[in-house]
């Protein structure tokens, strides 16, 4: 019994440090949010999506924000299951990447890599942006996203 409640205390301070953990200013009209299923994503200040989950990396600057992102719900169809949908999403290399102009107030994505990289140069999009990578941490059978700073851009 006593096993049973040091397991449930060490779950509730988990739970409450990660409520307090400091969210990573993307601009003034977006913010970092999350889904119901705990997954990361990009919305406006009218709580719209902007950058839908499941992001994987996002990049920010005062001008832009730029977002990888592994789109989860394209699997999900009226004839494979919850488990099936979650393998084909697993098993998936297919990235989308997005370009939010803070300034401009101007959303574009999904692009493909090579549009990204495109649009990303015709913007003038610096390669020095701060960086964050998207990772899945589990505890038990409870899990959640969080994300580490990175070194490179994306």
């Amino acid at each position: 019994m006593q096993r049973i409640i040091f397991i449930f205390f060490i779950f509730l301070v988990l739970i409450f440090s990660g409520c307090s953990r400091e969210i990573p200013i993307v601009g003034v009209n977006y913010k970092l949010d999350h889904d119901a299923n705990s997954r990361i994503c990009i919305k406006n200040l009218h709580k719209d999506y902007i950058i839908p989950p499941q992001m994987i990396s996002f990049s920010y600057n005062k001008d832009f924000i730029v977002a990888a992102q592994k789109p989860y719900l394209i699997f999900i169809t009226r004839t494979n299951t919850y488990p099936e949908s979650r393998k084909l999403f697993e098993k998936s290399n297919l990235q989308y990447y997005w370009i939010i102009d803070k300034e401009k107030k101007l959303e574009i994505g999904p692009l493909s890599k090579e549009a990204y990289v495109k649009k990303k140069d015709e913007l003038l999009i610096p390669d020095n942006l701060i960086q964050y990578i998207i990772v899945k941490k589990k505890f038990l059978v409870f899990y959640w996203y969080d994300w580490i700073k990175a070194e490179n851009s994306l």
